[in-house]
């Protein structure tokens, strides 16, 4: 603790040796209503905002490390893929119990074609007996994704409930922990991180030329299942897939929809910020066939030849957990009319 002389109270200073890097540190803290950070005349290089209990730091030096331990226990770290591809990373203490008043930053740093997805195998957050409100004001996991130059909260998780696997739009991730509470009741969480390229979706060809493009050919399989990216989990946001069908001559697609959870009002329009599925018989827009949202499965899909398309779109508004579907190739038979001629008895006849 120091004292500065145009502050009368003791605060607390931070000292980064020279050359190290350092940015974005926040040091949560208790407030006091009195007026006092009016009078306190900090460094250019150190904002302090009295509204919110958040201190926040940046210096710039010259960069010699990775990561600085900024005290013994910190538990705010960058993870880059050249480092490692997968692995796991857990609240303080785990599986013991975290300590209160404690803030962790994870931050995940990908390749430009590479996704983060993020799997909870263990979640148990203190809890007031009073169910808080969208998890603000109590012991949270908050995730961040950046779209565009903007860092979007993806969702907050808190209580026990496991959530639900999650996936970057882009090669970025910030995974934050908080918590204001202690128990020996509770454990914290376990997470498995990965950066991975095929957008969760490791049953069918990727064409590699293409972020998310998956190509099915009957000569290889006749029958599958394909899904939206991260299926069972939320789908990323602002992104589109495609599924190309390319069958034998003769051949035809069938593709009949296991589960269907795709965000959005039909008829799943630009101006209702809707995610969508929409099916092709062309290497360009089929505009008799309609986009599909909601949660109402589409009826059996078939095509009209050998090629078939299915793209799937994700805006930057919202998620939802996406769909499964099973697809198979079935060669056309040719229509057939049958002259079906009736015998009845004469007396039936009289």
């Amino acid at each position: 603790m120091q004292q500065h002389r145009n502050f009368i109270r003791p605060y607390a200073r931070l000292f980064v040796r020279s050359g190290n890097y350092l940015g974005n540190l926040r040091i949560y803290f208790t407030i006091n209503d009195e007026g006092s950070c009016l009078n306190d005349r900090l460094l250019k290089e150190i904002m302090l905002h009295c509204a919110k209990s958040v201190l926040e730091l940046s210096f710039i030096k010259n960069i010699e490390s990775d990561f600085v331990s900024l005290a013994p226990g910190s538990c705010s770290q960058e993870i880059n893929s050249v480092g490692s591809k997968n692995g796991t990373f857990t609240s303080p203490n785990y599986p013991d119990p975290y300590p209160s008043n404690v803030y962790c930053a994870y931050k995940f740093v990908g390749k430009a074609k590479e996704r983060v997805q993020i799997s909870f195998t263990d979640f148990d957050l203190h809890l007031p007996h009073e169910p808080p409100r969208d998890c603000e004001a109590v012991d949270a996991v908050m995730i961040f994704i950046t779209i565009g130059n903007r860092r979007e909260r993806l969702d907050n998780f808190c209580g026990n409930k496991l959530p639900a696997q999650l996936m970057s739009n882009g090669p970025t991730m910030e995974v934050e922990f908080r918590s204001f509470h202690s128990s020996p009741e509770v454990k914290g969480f376990r997470a498995i991180y990965r950066f991975v390229t095929d957008f969760g979706i490791s049953t069918v060809a990727q064409d590699p030329s293409q972020e998310c493009r998956f190509l099915f050919r009957s000569e290889e399989r006749g029958n599958g299942t394909f899904s939206s990216p991260n299926y069972p989990g939320f789908y990323p946001r602002d992104t589109e897939c495609h599924y190309t069908f390319r069958g034998r001559d003769k051949e035809r697609v069938h593709i009949t929809f296991a589960y269907f959870d795709v965000d959005g009002i039909p008829p799943c329009l630009m101006e209702t910020a809707s995610d969508y599925v929409e099916f092709s018989n062309y290497k360009t827009v089929d505009r008799k066939l309609a986009r599909h949202c909601g949660n109402q499965k589409p009826k059996l899909i078939e095509s009209d030849a050998d090629f078939f398309r299915v793209i799937f779109k994700s805006n930057d508004k919202f998620d939802a957990t996406g769909f499964e579907a099973f697809y198979q190739f079935r060669t056309q038979i040719g229509t057939y009319k049958f002259l079906i001629k009736i015998m009845m008895p004469l007396e039936l006849l009289n």
